[in-house]
């Protein structure tokens, strides 16, 4: 129960609370990281599932998250202490079952089989699982202090923990596949750890942590809402971010779920999937993190501008990797042109989102942010059913049928794969990076704020 202890309502976290909510934000990393890296992997190769089908069910998943998405924010009560502890709790199971349920499809099936189990075991890990822990992490955050250094501290405690359970899951993947024979049910088998562990990292994550300040959301009226979806349909700024997230999500969907594929049939070795991963997450954590901690950098290059570098460098190291298909230097080094530009981009787009947010407040007199922050998570939400997607059709277009054993996939499976990993993330980092150089305000962050602030005031007089 939350306490009325004066001290407790000022006393900051404490080093258990971030370390918790790093645990929390590796559950989180490992609900959306497994299924993302090995489900299309799992079904190609050793569940035979034909890629058509996948591409349907996954579509139709989307479509779903889509819908459902609006309406996950509805289910938190933000105004109430203990709220996002509750529900981490209530998510203990499902989050468990959406890691296991996808790889337990039956053996004997038909292909509506097929198309039904794949549709609803991803709808509960995109539509339902995905978002409801995602917000209630978030909640948690911002009920654990409103202070912006502590707000930071939080943050890097998350950043942290993702980044570490990416290296985790890559060392503990491989070896889990091998020693269970790399067969149809070792996916199966080797989900059930990382399952459990994922249920206690989130238990954790809930036990021992203290939500101190509410934030005290009132409700929101509907002629608001709607004055608001007026304001952002007529925003060219809004639009510009909304593509360049999507775009750029796509790409590392598309890239990162290509990888096992690439490291099996180019590479010959899967296992490479460990080092690979924890490369990805060290650069990314690097980068970010010197971000972060660097305010003369940030100062010195604008949020724009790291933004516009980072999809640069993701871009070039997507291109590096077509020169040379087999060599695992030219790989390693491509991805870490991938993750470095990937860490860099890290956050930036919602600082924009925040200062377009304030531009239509100043020319129109509404705010509008917290929906425009709902429809930027909703273009990213939507964007990992749509990479797997694009992925399994881009197969299915190349003709790979997936293999089931040691053959290869054929010369134009081999060309899909090096497509998922090359031009196709590449050229969707392109279109991105042209999105983020005309994003442009007219006005600064802080000009921004005090005419907005001075509009407020306007506002509260003429309201009095």
């Amino acid at each position: 129960m939350p306490s009325n202890n004066r001290k407790d309502q000022v006393q900051g976290p404490t080093p258990l609370e971030r370390l918790a909510l790093g645990l929390g934000a590796g559950a989180q990393t490992a609900v959306a990281l497994v299924p993302d890296v090995f489900l299309i992997f799992f079904l190609l190769d050793f569940a035979r599932v034909p890629p058509a089908t996948v591409a349907a069910a996954l579509f139709c998943s989307a479509l779903v998250s889509l819908a459902l998405r609006p309406l996950i924010p509805s289910l938190l009560r933000p105004s109430h202490l203990g709220e996002a502890r509750v529900w981490l709790m209530r998510l203990l199971l499902p989050a468990a079952a959406a890691l296991v349920l996808p790889f337990a499809i039956p053996h004997q099936r038909q292909v509506a089989v097929d198309f039904a189990f794949v549709l609803i075991s991803y709808c509960l890990l995109c539509a339902v699982v995905k978002p409801l822990l995602g917000d209630a992490l978030t909640l948690l955050t911002r009920n654990l202090s409103r202070d912006l250094g502590e707000q930071a501290r939080l943050s890097r405690a998350r950043l942290l923990g993702t980044a570490l359970t990416v290296m985790i899951v890559g060392l503990g993947a491989a070896p889990l596949l091998t020693y269970h024979g790399l067969t149809f049910s070792c996916f199966l088998k080797s989900s059930l750890p990382l399952a459990a562990l994922t249920a206690l990292a989130l238990c954790c994550c809930a036990l021992y942590t203290h939500e101190r300040v509410p934030p005290g959301n009132r409700p929101v009226a509907l002629e608001q809402v709607s004055a608001a979806l007026r304001a952002m349909r007529g925003s060219p700024h809004l639009l510009r971010l909304l593509g360049m997230a999507l775009l750029s999500t796509l790409a590392t969907v598309i890239f990162n779920a290509a990888q096992i594929f690439y490291l099996r049939h180019y590479l010959g070795d899967f296992t490479l999937i460990g080092p690979m991963l924890c490369l990805m997450a060290a650069l990314a954590l690097a980068a970010a993190l010197s971000w972060s901690r660097l305010p003369g950098l940030s100062a010195w290059a604008g949020h724009r501008r790291a933004l516009a570098l980072g999809l640069s460098l993701a871009a070039l190291g997507c291109l590096l990797r077509p020169l040379l298909p087999t060599s695992l230097p030219l790989a390693a080094l491509a991805l870490g042109l991938q993750s470095l530009g990937l860490g860099l981009c890290y956050g930036q787009a919602f600082f924009l989102l925040r200062d377009a947010a304030l531009h239509t407040e100043c020319e129109q007199g509404i705010n509008c942010e917290d929906l425009m922050r709902l429809a930027m998570e909703m273009a990213i939400h939507v964007a990992y059913p749509l990479g797997l997607t694009s992925l399994a059709l881009l197969l299915c277009l190349c003709g790979y049928g997936g293999t089931g054993g040691d053959s290869g996939p054929g010369m134009a499976g081999q060309d899909g794969i090096l497509l998922a990993v090359g031009l196709v993330p590449a050229a969707l980092y392109a279109l991105a990076l042209l999105l983020a150089l005309s994003h442009r305000l007219d006005l600064g962050h802080g000009e921004l704020l005090r005419r907005a602030g001075e509009r407020r005031a306007r506002s509260a007089v003429i309201g009095n």
